[in-house]
């Protein structure tokens, strides 16, 4: 997705990567604030290195530590 290797993305906050009002920012928020799974579709993640059209994202919270959430993004392109 982002075309850096694993042991690139370690450390990288994802608000280095994707512009501040990507959709998948206020996934993560809704996340946090109900506490509970979201998902959202057919979202663009564009940057300077990034053009990703047709995105799949799921956010859930990581209740083994407070206010963290697991993010998986598939490819439905």
């Amino acid at each position: 997705f982002f075309q850096l290797s694993q042991s690139s993305l370690l450390g990288v906050a994802l608000h280095d990567l994707l512009p501040p009002d990507n959709r998948v920012f206020a996934l993560l928020h809704q996340v946090r604030l109900q506490d509970a799974p979201v998902s959202d579709h057919e979202l663009a993640l564009e940057s300077p290195r990034l053009h990703r059209l047709g995105v799949s994202a799921h956010g859930a919270p990581f209740h083994d530590m407070p206010g963290a959430v697991v993010l998986t993004l598939e490819d439905n392109s």
